[in-house]
């Protein structure tokens, strides 16, 4: 190759490396900008909390939902009592009077309230958590969160391996979708293991889900096809 053709090639060379210079400009900038200043290590802040409060008295797996700026609050008076359910409200989360105890009307009453999940649609309040056993869910309903009705199961199982006990529900509106969160326990597999499925409702609101119409074992929520599990066991977990 002569002269006059290196000398050609040039500018072709020189808008090739900068371009690839643009190119990673684009890439590693936004990186090194979430490194912080002066190289310091960037930070993920999922919540930044201040003056904590603690609430004597209030163990176990409480829940706490907002409706027009009103903190709604369903407890277990002690570890130790699990059939026993209040519910308190304030307009400061800090600060919550003693609540009032829950009482249940129907054929189902809970058999366990240590895990419930609510949720408020109009003027009703949802509750889903156990019904007459830890192998099924009944959802139920109050105008005020303290005196509740039975509305009927809304999930019993079906597809599950072979199971004690479900737990922990958590009940999530995914845009027109209802999701139901809970964990299984699998002693058959292993005796400290713990699954954790979603199950869907196709249903357009929680009155169509708490309509009372129990027909088959699934009347409202039914595991997806293509689910997604979280095995635990022995407090290591693994998502499959």
């Amino acid at each position: 190759m002569n002269g006059t053709t290196r000398w050609r090639a040039r500018p072709l060379q020189i808008l090739l490396v900068a371009a690839l210079a643009l190119c990673l400009g684009m890439v590693l900038g936004p990186l090194a900008a979430g490194a912080g200043v002066n190289g310091a290590p960037p930070s993920l802040h999922v919540s930044q909390w201040s003056d904590p409060a603690q609430l004597s008295g209030v163990p176990g797996r409480e829940t706490v939902i907002k409706v027009d700026g009103t903190y709604h609050m369903w407890y277990c008076p002690a570890l130790q009592d699990e059939n026993t359910l209040y519910h308190a409200s304030s307009a400061d989360p800090s600060s919550f009077p003693s609540g009032s105890q829950c009482t249940f009307e129907g054929p189902a009453a809970p058999v366990n309230l240590a895990s419930v999940t609510v949720r408020k649609e109009g003027g009703t309040f949802y509750m889903i958590t156990y019904g007459s056993s830890e192998k099924v869910f009944n959802i139920y309903t109050s105008a005020d969160g303290t005196s509740w009705s039975d509305a009927g199961q809304v999930f019993g199982g079906s597809g599950l391996p072979d199971y004690n006990k479900i737990d922990g529900p958590y009940l999530l509106k995914d845009g027109a979708k209802y999701r139901l969160y809970f964990q299984v326990k699998t002693p058959a597999v292993s005796p400290n293991r713990y699954d954790i499925y979603t199950a869907e409702s196709a249903a357009t609101s929680l009155a169509d889900i708490a309509d009372g119409d129990t027909a088959g074992p699934d009347a409202d929520f039914a595991l997806p096809e293509g689910k997604i599990q979280l095995a635990a066991t022995n407090n290591s977990a693994a998502l499959r």
